[in-house]
């Protein structure tokens, strides 16, 4: 075989190899977060927005506002894995 058919057969197998080796497109994503849980009169509850100063929980079914005064909130911070 001449060297450059020889040459292009290898670069021809080389870019076949090369295509076929290309990973899919990610679908999802893993990163680290934080769950956060604030405490409303003696139960703790997970936050699900914020609002001004005040965390948005839910407490038995109704939106609750805890006032954000830093110095009288009891909070729970967890951090977690997450996937998107």
């Amino acid at each position: 075989m001449k060297p450059v058919r020889l040459f292009a057969s290898l670069l021809a197998a080389g870019v076949a190899v090369c295509a076929a080796a290309e990973p899919e497109p990610k679908t999802h994503v893993l990163f680290a977060g934080v769950d956060i849980s604030v405490q409303d009169q003696t139960e703790l509850h997970p936050v699900e927005d914020v609002q001004g100063g005040s965390f948005i929980v839910h407490v038995n079914g109704q939106e609750t506002k805890v006032a954000g005064n830093w110095t009288s909130v009891h909070m729970k911070v967890q951090s977690a894995m997450k996937i998107s």
